[in-house]
């Protein structure tokens, strides 16, 4: 058994404590004697870890790279931060093929096929590629749509359904047809389930929904995992609610979804160094976002594990072949290392309530403190865990979960210091991912004491050159930032200048500003656009002019960057604006030049020039 690490907060707590005993006794020895003066503690310590920072700057952690093909007794793994795909033989365990894709493609979620073939989608440049596992080849390559994300192959005729960020399902033909588009639902989509029958399942990342849909596209109904009370903050219970489906996989019955739950009581300023405002105590329950895997029965209905102590960004899940156990990838990397790489969740101890409780899972620790970023079973139902820093795939006996094989994918280095403090616990149970996954935002309103409600600002969106920051603009620049949220509010020690810059740089590489390309609608949105004069405020390469504006609030609110704007729902800084169609025509009402009479069909045009940005 590993004995715990203090964390630098430990530390520093220890050292206020022997700092203030210090200080007493040369105060009374002062009274006495008088013969040293005054004593002046030591500053308060500083996180000055040496900074790297990596030549090609590794994506954010995405989660959910790893399939296995149980028929072939093969894994496919993606490797993002590389641009590269393994093929892995499960009965050797042994790498037999690496296929290297363009620099930016950022392989992802992958599907096998009944004709040897496996789909991967490349995150980075919008296609879906398809691989013959016996020899590695690369034998499609189509492109999809701009952000694609999950997908699954139909039983009918071998299609393939995926999932757009921007709404659409998009239907890719098994002989090598140009992709077509199924539906078009509200965006933020994530992960595709197809049933025998041909109906699909189609999760909702930030708000953890999934859409039940006919085969034919259209809705029937959707369903939330519940979720729970706990203890974060005071005395009283808060309410946790469901948010960021990290990961949505399908079973017999329904799904199995591993997610992050987001507190609703109102946020203050920290008590003391010891309760900071947004961390949990160093217990990942009382944190005021945790984690939990839910599962929906068709028969059964929805049932949950509650908070899972220990996991912190839970970026996948998996079910072992007998349905017994769920296996869990927490991404979260702690200031010396120690973290959880996995878990294992028994389901039978699945309950249908929200009574607060908390469950400790099977921990999982890995040598050396790898990253874990996705997990699977092979058919025996051996653990499979796969690790971004280094590329590596592990595999845990089932029954001897300490005897443990290694097998390296590559050598090459892809840690990066700002990415590393992003995905960092600073050992209050929360990182910077937790409220920003994946760069972006959880979608959640947040409610503050002396401001009321705000919106979790998007990361993603090109910050370079938008200080000040933050709604109200309060935070003058990115040190200012990290002192206020990182360190008062999160707990962590105050990072040197030198991890700083690597942080803010590292946050400026992730920007989803990219080449716009113009539909019809888009192009007359981009005329209405502006006729309507919204350059004024949202101009230049960042869409912002970094001024305030008070826009029917009463008071000055910074002027948001517009980058990947139709992907960040709720909208305005308090989230009351539920979709994108709303907060555009108040924003014509409150601000166009009159007359500003707006047909639906403009406003249309309008979100479609939105969503392209």
């Amino acid at each position: 058994m590993r004995l715990p690490v203090p964390s630098h907060r430990s530390r520093h707590v220890l050292w206020r404590f022997a700092a203030s005993l210090l200080v007493t006794a040369c105060a009374d020895r002062t009274e006495r004697e008088q013969p040293y003066g005054h004593f002046e503690p030591d500053p308060p310590p500083v996180d000055d870890r040496d900074v790297v920072v990596s030549a090609v700057p590794p994506p954010p952690i995405f989660g959910g790279t790893l399939t296995v093909i149980p028929e072939s007794d093969v894994a496919v793994v993606s490797d993002p931060d590389r641009d590269l795909v393994y093929i892995v033989d499960l009965h050797a365990f042994a790498l037999t093929q690496t296929i290297t894709l363009p620099a930016g493609a950022w392989p992802w979620r992958s599907v096998a096929d009944a004709d040897g073939r496996v789909h991967v989608v490349l995150r980075g440049s919008g296609r879906v590629i398809a691989i013959d596992v016996a020899d590695g080849t690369l034998v499609l390559d189509r492109a999809v749509c701009r952000d694609p994300r999950g997908l699954d192959v139909r039983d009918d005729d071998g299609a393939v359904i995926v999932a757009c960020a921007d709404g659409r399902l998009r239907v890719l033909p098994a002989d090598g047809g140009p992709a077509q588009t199924l539906t078009t639902l509200d965006a933020d989509l994530r992960d595709v389930m197809v049933q025998p029958d041909g109906s699909i399942e189609v999760s909702r990342f930030r708000s953890a929904t999934v859409l039940a849909l006919d085969p034919q596209g259209a809705s029937t109904g959707e369903i939330q995992p519940s979720g729970w009370y706990a203890q974060t903050g005071g005395e009283d219970m808060d309410e946790m609610l469901p948010s960021t489906a990290w990961r949505t996989v399908a079973t017999e019955d329904g799904w199995v979804m591993v997610h992050q739950v987001a507190s609703d009581r109102t946020l203050g300023e920290p008590e003391d160094e010891e309760q900071p405002a947004y961390g949990g105590r160093g217990s990942s329950c009382s944190a005021i976002v945790q984690s939990g895997v839910s599962m929906y029965s068709r028969t059964a209905g929805r049932s949950s594990t509650g908070p899972l102590t220990g996991v912190v960004l839970p970026v996948d899940v998996a079910m072992s072949p007998n349905g017994r156990w769920a296996g869990v990838a927490s991404a979260a990397s702690v200031p010396g290392g120690g973290h959880l790489q996995a878990a294992l969740v028994a389901l039978e101890d699945f309950a249908d309530d929200t009574e607060p409780r908390c469950r400790a899972p099977i921990d999982i620790e890995l040598p050396d403190d790898p990253q874990a970023i996705a997990v699977a079973f092979d058919a025996t139902a051996r653990l499979l865990i796969q690790t971004r820093e280094p590329a590596a795939l592990y595999r845990l006996d089932n029954y001897e979960l300490d005897r443990i094989d290694e097998l390296s994918l590559a050598e090459t280095s892809r840690f990066d210091s700002g990415h590393e403090s992003f995905h960092e616990d600073p050992g209050t149970a929360l990182t910077c991912a937790s409220c920003h996954p994946e760069g972006g935002d959880d979608g959640h309103v947040w409610r503050f004491e002396g401001l009321g409600r705000r919106h979790t600002p998007a990361l993603d969106v090109g910050l370079r050159g938008t200080a000040p920051f933050h709604w109200s603009g309060e935070l003058p620049d990115f040190a200012a930032l990290v002192d206020d949220v990182f360190v008062r509010r999160m707990g962590a020690t105050m990072p040197s200048r030198e991890r700083t810059a690597a942080l803010e740089e590292w946050l400026y590489t992730i920007s989803h500003a990219r080449i716009v390309v113009l539909d019809d609608a888009a192009e007359r949105g981009a005329a209405a656009w502006a006729a309507l004069e919204c350059s004024a405020c949202h101009t230049g390469a960042t869409l912002t002019n970094n001024a305030f504006a008070t826009i029917g609030t009463g008071e000055p609110l910074q002027v948001p960057p517009l980058h990947a704007v139709g992907l960040h729902p709720p909208y305005m800084h308090d989230g009351h604006a539920p979709t994108l169609e709303v907060a555009v025509r108040e924003m014509i009402e409150a601000t166009a030049p009159a007359p500003a009479l707006v047909s639906e069909e403009q406003l249309a045009d309008l979100v479609a020039y939105l969503h392209v940005l």
